[in-house]
């Protein structure tokens, strides 16, 4: 997923992909990367508290690398 364009490709078993189309984030992304703020994010996704969409905004809000 590129946040700051909004693509998305998802790869296939069989080898295909699909290109998906997203809107841009309405918060903005942050400026500087905030790896901390991106594990727990992922941590609460596998602890089953956080669910995609929150994941999305939490993941934005810690930045991206360029």
């Amino acid at each position: 997923m590129d946040y700051r364009c909004g693509p998305s490709t998802y790869y296939l078993p069989d080898g295909s992909t699909v290109d998906f189309i997203f809107g841009r984030p309405q918060h903005g992304i942050a400026e500087a990367f905030d790896a901390d703020a991106v594990r727990a994010a992922i941590l609460g996704t596998q602890q089953g508290r956080v669910m995609y969409p929150e994941f999305k905004t939490l993941s934005q809000r810690a930045g991206c690398v360029a």
